[in-house]
């Protein structure tokens, strides 16, 4: 099996943005409650 190694370091600062900004989703989503729930799913 061939194993394709990616560069974790480079990816990192990008997961880190990314985690970040499901983080402040989430906390959106948490605090305005349903009505901002069925805005983003629709």
């Amino acid at each position: 099996m061939g194993q394709v190694k990616i560069p974790l370091l480079d990816l990192t600062p990008e997961i880190e943005t990314l985690r970040e900004e499901l983080t402040s989703v989430v906390d959106l989503i948490m605090h305005q409650g349903p009505a901002s729930r069925r805005l983003l799913l629709s």
